[in-house]
């Protein structure tokens, strides 16, 4: 009896140790299949969102420009960084109606009539910035040296 005891002991023992194995790569197979769900999850989401950030570009670049003098001002500085003086002065314009006290515009467009040979409307431009801003020298300069 104590052979068929043991036998009895070590037949469960073993079937408890595999049971647990069991339970334990379960557990593992389940913890693996969630965290690639969300993983699989969280990228369609971004997905999602990389979409929806294109689109509000998009929006935004329609809609609130038009009322951003930051923004329009920005944006003639890279139409004047690159030699596209006709949209950068349209943009400073945009700007300048919104905020009609904005120096740099201002001074910007200027520098776009003086490159265009403008003389009368640089130094007008160049006077306004002065006017909104006197303690800048930048454009008390090119007015000197267009005078």
């Amino acid at each position: 009896m104590i052979i068929s005891k043991h036998y009895y002991s070590l037949q469960s023992l073993v079937s408890m140790s595999l049971t647990l194995k069991n339970r334990q790569q379960i557990f593992t197979a389940i913890f693996i299949a969630a965290i690639f769900l969300c993983v699989a999850n969280y990228s369609f989401a971004q997905e999602d969102n990389d979409e929806e950030f294109k689109q509000g570009d998009l929006v935004s670049e329609t809609t609130d420009t038009q009322g951003d003098p930051i923004e329009l001002f920005n944006k003639g500085q890279d139409a004047h960084d690159k030699g596209d003086l006709e949209t950068a002065l349209k943009f400073y314009d945009e700007a300048i109606k919104i905020e009609p006290e904005f120096p740099e515009a201002e001074f910007q467009r200027g520098s776009i009539f003086l490159t265009l040979g403008k003389t009368s409307e640089a130094e007008k431009a160049f006077r306004r910035a002065i006017e909104l801003r006197r303690d800048w020298t930048l454009p008390i300069a090119e007015l000197g040296a267009l005078l």
